[in-house]
């Protein structure tokens, strides 16, 4: 039972993830089309591009939040059996986390 709740409650903590740094990326491509970019304030110019700048940093931080949330409370803690993600090791030789797919999901 406790492996149902923790799978349900990442998933959802894995959404509202996407859905906030979805939206903060989606926003900047708006703004790089509207607004020009200052490399020597590390910002957009003007007003709105300070208050942008504000506003992106906080959804983004946020979104990631929800994605650690999901690492630290369910992820770490459920079985391998029901964790929607399995351990690979990349060419480098560091291990990563890849998402199941397909046949792998069922077993």
């Amino acid at each position: 039972m406790r492996n149902y709740f923790l799978l349900i409650l990442g998933h959802i903590l894995d959404f509202y993830g996407f859905i906030f740094c979805e939206f903060a990326f989606r926003s900047g491509e708006l703004m790089d089309k509207c607004f020009t970019y200052n490399d020597q304030k590390d910002r957009y110019d003007g007003f709105f591009g300070y208050i942008f700048d504000k506003v992106w940093s906080w959804i983004y931080k946020l979104g990631c939040w929800f994605y650690e949330r999901a690492w630290k409370l369910c992820w770490n803690n459920i079985d391998e059996k029901y964790n929607p993600w399995k351990k690979v090791q990349d060419p480098q030789g560091k291990i990563i986390h890849v998402k199941k797919k397909g046949i792998d999901a069922i077993r």
